[in-house]
C-alpha cells in the first residue's frame, strides 16, 4: 500500500464548534498520515495544542470593528502564504477556510495539491453579526 502524503490543514480562527470539527479531522488524518494545523486564535485550553503539530498565526481575535477585522483578515492571509511556503507537506487542506483566496492561489502556484472543504459560511456569519451593529450596506 502506498504511503499517503502529509497534510497541512488550514482553518480560520476556531470557535468551540469549529474546534471540535477540526480536532476530529486532525485525529482521523493523523491516524493515517502526518498532519499539521495552521490557524489563528486557538483557545488556550484546546487539546489540539498538545495532540497535533500547530502553527498559530496570531492570538488576536477578528476584532469588534469592521476595519480591524478586514485588516486582520488580509494580514492573516499573508501570514498563511508565508507559512504554507515554509511547510514541507505536499497537500494543503483548507478546512472551512473558503474565503482565503490568496493562500489557496499561492499554494497552487507553489505546486501543492490544494483541497477545499467548505464548512459554514464565515463571510455570511460576519455579515449577520455586523448587521446587528451597522447599517446593512456597511455590513455587506
Amino acid at each position: 500500500m502506498a504511503e499517503l502524503p502529509d497534510v497541512c490543514v488550514v482553518t480560520h480562527p476556531l470557535s468551540d464548534a469549529g474546534e471540535n470539527a477540526t480536532r476530529s479531522l486532525l485525529d482521523v488524518l493523523g491516524a493515517v498520515t502526518g498532519v499539521a494545523l495552521v490557524t489563528a486564535d486557538l483557545p488556550a485550553d484546546s487539546s489540539i495544542r498538545t495532540d497535533h503539530e500547530l502553527v498559530e498565526l496570531t492570538r488576536e481575535s477578528a476584532g469588534d470593528s469592521v476595519p480591524i477585522a478586514a485588516a486582520r483578515f488580509a494580514l492573516n492571509q499573508l501570514r498563511m502564504c508565508r507559512t504554507i511556503a515554509a511547510r514541507d507537506e505536499p497537500v494543503v487542506l483548507f478546512f472551512g477556510a473558503t474565503a482565503y483566496l490568496l493562500p489557496v492561489v499561492f499554494a497552487r502556484l507553489l505546486g501543492k495539491t490544494v483541497l477545499i472543504e467548505p464548512r459554514g459560511d464565515v463571510p455570511l456569519t460576519l455579515r449577520i453579526e455586523w448587521e446587528r451593529r451597522l447599517p446593512g450596506p456597511v455590513a455587506r
